[in-house]
């Protein structure tokens, strides 16, 4: 992304920080979330999901619909920073309720993103998942820490228009991990087909980490 496309992103950025200019969630002026849509993403229960290959908990705090999906999106791609702790926290939700099903419960955490596309990063001017996990690490009950061990070590398409099965072919592999022993909790933002967190999964454990659970702030 050049210097010059990046002016409106970094101008709504500011806005939406100092002057929101309406709310991502419902479209009210004002501030971004408005006081409903916060209520909203706050009392949401967080949901258990289950994907083929991975033996951990798996939690999302909404669905990826409604207010959820166009507060995220705002985030991702509208440069509405603002959300970033909103979202955060709805994440730290997710961990949390994910942690429940974790005996015995960790004595320290490592939040590892799931790794963008260096070309989402590039355009985006940012690591939003990083953003979020950074957040929630701070609503924790217990000690954490936010390490991106993962990495992207192959060319991989865009997810968006491709098929289940599409989306499967296209991480397989896609990902290495550094070597450790840590108790990981994979975090994402929106969980779709499950074929990214998998991938996280595989490349975590095959590198000796255990992950203990993963969360997203939505899934589909």
């Amino acid at each position: 992304m050049s210097a010059h496309s990046l002016i409106p992103t970094l101008r709504l950025a500011l806005l939406d920080i100092f002057v929101p200019v309406a709310c991502a969630g419902c479209g009210d002026s004002g501030a971004s979330p408005c006081p409903r849509c916060s209520a909203l993403l706050a009392h949401i229960p967080a949901h258990a999901l289950s994907i083929p290959d991975i033996d951990a908990p798996i939690f999302a705090k909404s669905q990826y619909k409604g207010v959820t999906r166009r507060l995220l999106l705002a985030h991702k791609d509208g440069g509405r920073n603002g959300l970033t702790t909103p979202l955060g926290l709805a994440l730290a939700d997710a961990v949390k309720q994910s942690l429940t099903a974790v005996v015995p419960p960790p004595g320290k955490l490592v939040l590892v993103p799931v790794p963008s596309r260096s070309v989402n990063i590039r355009r985006r001017g940012r690591f939003t998942t990083g953003e979020l996990a950074h957040v929630a690490r701070k609503d924790l009950p217990c000690p954490a820490v936010v390490e991106s061990l993962l990495r992207i070590t192959q060319p991989v398409l865009d997810q968006v228009g491709l098929s289940r099965a599409q989306r499967q072919s296209n991480m397989e592999f896609a990902m290495t991990s550094l070597p450790g022993n840590a108790d990981v909790v994979i975090v994402d933002d929106v969980i779709t087909s499950g074929a990214s967190v998998r991938e996280a999964y595989r490349a975590l454990t095959q590198a000796g980490h255990n992950v203990i659970s993963i969360a997203a702030v939505c899934a589909r």
